[in-house]
């Protein structure tokens, strides 16, 4: 931008920064340009200055400029930034200083949340989410994350409720059917488990969290072979998530009926394993009963073999 008597030339430039800062420089009148020289003062570190003007007026008639572009939606920006970085501390302050000027921005409310889970504020987060489905009751977010926290503090109802509302807005939502899947499951609905569960390996055949729990509703069923098919579909994708004892003990029971004694004994160990693990000690010793019956139904099996 040129001065109002053309005889000075300010301009913006990202040469020594990210952000773009002010430069003034002198033309003669020959045309020709003066080193340009760095306005400082004029910006801030962590600031643009962009499209800049002169004012043709007097040097004090301009106290201060009032930065009505920092608006509650700035903060949530710079927020969502520091959430990216992983940190997670900035992006919890930036969201509060966004509430400060709009409490009933939703997407502060969320980002919020997911910053207080972060670091380790759970009933804090839960709080905001709540208010950003006050405030805006079809979140699909805001009711799939308290959809998962409800089920973490053993609240299954209420996460069904979330998950539901989630499905209705996006019914090929593959992680939501998934979870409801396996709450359903841990309610003893174990039909109704399957079909989500089912429908979240349609949608992802590599979910092995599903397989899992399908490998469990199906041993509950007593399908045998359809238990052992998911069950190794989802070991092959993540080893680490065989660590169910109820479902080994279901596979020992449903290879016992199968009159697979061997078997259902490696099973019942394997689902012992678990247990002890797990520190549960009333399923441990109803597991342990029938590892016992399983080894003498093996033993003796084995017996008659020899004869």
């Amino acid at each position: 931008s040129f001065s109002p008597n053309g005889k000075w030339l300010v301009f913006s430039s990202k040469a020594n920064s990210p952000y773009t800062q002010l430069f003034l420089t002198h033309i003669d009148e020959g045309g020709n340009s003066s080193p340009a020289v760095l306005l400082e003062h004029l910006t801030s570190q962590d600031r643009a200055a962009n499209i800049p003007e002169f004012v043709n007026t007097t040097p004090t008639a301009i106290t201060k400029i009032h930065e009505d572009f920092l608006n509650d939606y700035s903060f949530v920006r710079a927020a969502n930034e520091f959430f990216k970085a992983g940190d997670f501390a900035n992006a919890e302050q930036q969201c509060m200083k966004a509430l400060e000027l709009n409490p009933d921005n939703v997407e502060a409310h969320c980002t919020l949340a997911y910053a207080l889970e972060h670091n380790g504020k759970f009933q804090e987060s839960v709080n905001h989410l709540l208010k950003a489905i006050q405030l805006e009751p079809q979140r699909v977010d805001a009711r799939y994350n308290l959809g998962q926290a409800m089920a973490r503090q053993g609240k299954l109802n209420e996460a069904i409720e979330h998950f539901s509302v989630v499905l209705k807005h996006e019914p090929e939502h593959n992680k939501v059917h998934g979870s409801l899947g396996s709450i359903l499951l841990a309610k003893g609905a174990i039909q109704e488990a399957t079909v989500h569960l089912l429908e979240a390996i349609r949608i992802d055949p590599d979910n092995a969290e599903a397989h899992y729990s399908i490998a469990l509703a199906m041993a509950g069923r007593h399908k045998l072979d359809e238990a052992l098919l998911h069950y190794e579909k989802a070991v092959e994708l993540r080893p680490g998530i065989d660590i169910s004892p109820a479902l080994h003990y279901g596979l020992a029971m449903n290879y016992g009926e199968a009159r697979r004694f061997r078997e259902a004994e490696q099973s019942a160990q394997k689902a012992l394993d678990l247990a002890r693990t797990a520190g549960d000690k009333a399923f441990e010793r109803e597991i342990a009963k029938w590892l016992e019956i399983y080894k003498g139904l093996n033993s003796s099996g084995k017996t008659r073999d020899k004869k």
